[in-house]
């Protein structure tokens, strides 16, 4: 795709992006604070070789469904022979997505821990898409450092204070060093997310999402922009996804957008639940419930402010690029002023 202002525009966003989004986190007692608008870190990528280029959605989905919302498909893989086992003892595998990561650890509290974490996004029957080893290590100081994501030929490499992962393309097998924190492990399956989603035509945005009428809705904008709120009104038969991360995968020829567990302001995980993507939202308070429609190229500068991809890889970063702009002219793009009361929900349909 040629170059055009639009799209220098929108590759300046995303790497604006890089330095606004996903700071290190401080754990030393408790759940670690994090600032309003903001998540996990993604960090610095290097590519020092060309790493295996298959793409890591080449399989068959089987969808489920819930209550009109689909429930996430069963991701086949392609060639089963290339993919890792799951182990039965120590196993969790957590499918986000439609992409299941099995996680084993050989500690029963931590095991323990992660189930009850996950819960209603596991799938133990499902052929992992890629496989992480779990070490269990002392604590280590607070992450003061800044995520580094790299790559040595086939395996991305992942260091923060607290934890230190390695993930290798080809097998689909990697391991993790971390203290029995969870949020390390959220950390980790984030940015394998958002790597795996990259490769396939897909993206994490920072936004709220829902289910309405059997289609899913992104509510993005600024830091208290409304984000939170209005998914916390969301009426009886919506079907929240998320309050905090957007999780948009690219199936065939549409995009459909997925619940994840990472909880956000509500506390509370999202449903395990997808919908193909019918409108973006630009929110905007104000007076008056109003749809504005928005002009393409403001809708793809707009929407790669808030996508979550840190990246500096330049193929990876185009990568992104390309499927934002194929997003937005597949789906509605409309800047929504509301007031914060449940009638905004009038314009959701």
């Amino acid at each position: 795709m040629p170059a055009t202002p639009e799209r220098s525009k929108a590759t300046t966003s995303l790497l604006l992006n890089m330095s606004m989004f996903l700071k290190p986190w401080h754990w030393p007692a408790g759940r670690p604070h994090q600032r309003k608008g903001s998540a996990d870190s993604i960090g610095r990528v290097h590519e020092e070789d060309d790493a295996d280029e298959r793409n890591p959605g080449d399989a068959v989905c089987k969808s489920r469904r819930r209550n009109g919302a689909a429930l996430m498909p069963l991701l086949v893989p392609a060639c089963e022979a290339d993919l890792p086992r799951p182990l039965i003892t120590g196993a969790v595998t957590v499918e986000i997505g439609g992409l299941p990561i099995l996680l084993d650890t050989n500690d029963p509290g931590f095991r323990k821990i992660l189930e009850k974490r996950y819960a209603g996004f596991l799938n133990p029957s499902a052929a992992p898409a890629c496989r992480f080893e779990i070490e269990l290590i002392s604590a280590r100081e607070p992450a003061d450092e800044d995520v580094r994501v790299f790559r040595r030929g086939s395996t991305w490499c992942l260091q923060r204070g607290d934890f230190r992962a390695e993930w290798d393309l080809r097998r689909r097998e990697g391991w993790i060093r971390q203290c029995a924190n969870p949020y390390s492990i959220d950390s980790v399956l984030r940015i394998t997310h958002s790597l795996l989603l990259a490769m396939e035509g897909g993206f994490q945005a920072h936004a709220s999402s829902a289910i309405r009428n059997s289609r899913a809705f992104l509510f993005a904008g600024v830091s208290g922009a409304g984000k939170t709120t209005t998914v916390s009104m969301a009426p009886s038969d919506a079907v929240v996804l998320t309050d905090e991360i957007s999780y948009v995968r690219r199936v065939e020829s549409n995009y459909r957008a997925y619940g994840t567990p990472f909880a956000g302001e509500l506390a509370r995980p999202g449903a395990n639940a997808s919908a193909p993507v019918q409108r973006v939202c630009l929110l905007k308070q104000g007076p008056q419930n109003c749809l504005r429609p928005v002009r393409r190229a403001a809708a793809i500068r707009a929407l790669m402010r808030h996508v979550l991809f840190f990246a500096q890889d330049s193929e990876l970063v185009e990568r992104v690029l390309d499927s934002v702009v194929q997003f937005v002219s597949s789906v509605e793009v409309m800047e929504m002023e509301f007031t914060p009361d449940r009638r905004a929900w009038e314009l959701v349909q």
